[in-house]
C-alpha cells in the first residue's frame, strides 16, 4: 500500500530532503552560512484546513538581539513547528516547496513576506528551481486548487498567474484596462475561472 503523503514518516523523508539539497547546492557558496537552519529545533505535522492556506510556520520559542549599532532589535527564533496542511493532488514537489517556504520564516529578519524574505526565496529559486514565495506554489496550478477562486490576474507574456483572490482594486475589476498593474516587463490580463482552466489545461502552467 502506497505512504500517505502526509504521514510523518513522509513529511520529515521531505525535510531531510529540503535540508540535504540546500546544504548540498550552497556548501562551497557565499549563500553558504544563509542558510543556517536550526534543523535539531525544526519540527513538522500535517493537518486539515477548510481554507486556501498550504502551510504554517508557528515560532515555539525565540529571542530578540540587537545589531551591531545596539539600537536595531531582531527576532530570532530558536525552535519552531512547519504544519503542512492537507488539500487533494498535492505533489512532493509542491509540499517541498511550501517546507522551504516555512523553513526560510525561521532565518533572521524573514517572519514576514518582505524584501528579505524574498530575497532568500529567490535564490532557492535560482539555484534550486523551487518557487517559494506566497501563492506560487507549484500545486496552486491545480484546477482543484483553482476552483476555490472566482478571479485571477494573469499575465499575457508568461501565462503565470500573478495574483488570485475575489477582492480587487477598480483599476483589477476592469478587463478593458490592461496596463494597470505589472508584471516585470510584462503586461496583465483579468480572466475568471474558465478562462484559467483552458490556460493550465493548454499551456500547462
Amino acid at each position: 500500500m502506497k505512504e500517505d503523503i502526509y504521514s510523518q514518516n513522509n513529511l520529515q523523508k521531505l525535510l531531510d530532503e529540503c535540508y540535504d539539497e540546500i546544504e548540498n547546492t550552497f556548501k562551497d557558496t557565499v549563500y553558504a552560512n544563509y542558510f543556517d537552519f536550526k534543523k535539531d529545533n525544526i519540527k513538522i505535522k500535517a493537518e486539515h484546513t477548510s481554507g486556501r492556506i498550504l502551510g504554517n510556520c508557528h515560532y515555539d520559542d525565540w529571542e530578540y538581539v540587537a545589531n551591531e549599532w545596539g539600537y536595531k532589535r531582531t527576532r530570532v527564533i530558536k525552535s519552531a513547528t512547519i504544519t503542512i496542511f492537507r488539500h487533494k493532488n498535492r505533489t512532493e514537489k509542491g509540499i517541498k516547496e511550501t517546507i522551504i517556504h516555512e523553513l526560510i520564516h525561521t532565518l533572521k529578519n524573514c517572519q514576514n513576506h518582505k524584501s528579505e524574505f524574498k530575497w532568500y526565496c529567490e535564490i532557492i529559486q535560482k539555484y534550486l528551481g523551487y518557487s517559494c514565495l506566497s501563492g506560487q506554489h507549484e500545486d496552486t496550478k491545480s484546477n482543484e486548487y483553482l476552483e476555490n477562486y472566482k478571479h485571477f490576474l494573469v499575465c499575457t507574456y508568461c501565462n503565470k498567474i500573478v495574483r488570485k483572490g475575489t477582492r480587487f482594486t477598480k483599476p483589477y475589476q476592469r478587463p478593458d484596462i490592461r496596463r494597470c498593474c505589472t508584471c516585470g516587463k510584462c503586461e496583465i490580463e483579468y480572466k475568471n475561472l474558465e478562462q484559467i482552466k483552458e490556460l493550465v489545461k493548454v499551456w500547462n502552467i
